[in-house]
């Protein structure tokens, strides 16, 4: 019973992080709002101008900012942290994932991307890891994010190891927005 009600306070505080993405989108702080929208939702980097297939559509210009897209599913299937890149899954714009040992933490590299700012960034664990207990937070910054994954029982921390949580078929997921200079 205890692992139901803090499922819902999750689910609850990624539905708050997903509104307030979505009202930051739509009142435009990150360009001309609700136009930008609906032109990126109909495919296009700006009010005039398509897509092509020379542009990444993972960037765009927001106003003067140039934004920038990361995102991604991890997996520990027993073999460390990995990217899933496969018929189903891409990452954007992520260069690894390794273990920090030392802070005990998964570190997602973006490195070459020249980031000036975060935006937002949000990861979240999928419904095999939620149901085990485990939940996550992140620590952004301008070349990597170091993901801290946890899992609790009546406010006592079970587990904090990246390497103990192994998971044939539990993910991570991430998504994050900068702007890149």
């Amino acid at each position: 019973m205890e692992n139901n009600g803090r499922n819902k306070r999750i689910i609850i505080l990624q539905i708050i992080c997903i509104v307030c993405v979505a009202t930051l989108l739509i009142t435009g702080i990150f360009g001309s709002g609700v136009g930008r929208l609906i032109n990126r939702a109909n495919g296009m980097l700006s009010q005039d101008k398509p897509v092509s297939s020379n542009e990444k559509p993972s960037e765009t210009n927001a106003g003067s900012e140039k934004i920038v897209y990361v995102a991604g599913v991890i997996r520990n299937s027993g073999d460390g942290w990995q990217l899933i890149e496969d018929d189903k899954h891409a990452p954007l714009n992520c260069k690894s994932v390794s273990v920090n040992e030392s802070k005990g933490s998964i570190s997602i590299n973006y490195s070459d991307l020249n980031i000036k700012k975060v935006i937002t960034f949000t990861v979240t664990p999928d419904e095999t890891l939620s149901s085990m207990g485990y939940t996550c937070g992140a620590s952004v910054g301008i070349d990597h994010t170091d993901v801290y994954i946890y899992r609790e029982k009546l406010g006592i921390i079970l587990e904090k190891n990246p390497n103990k949580v192994v998971s044939s078929n539990g993910n991570l997921w991430f998504s994050g927005m900068f702007e890149i200079e």
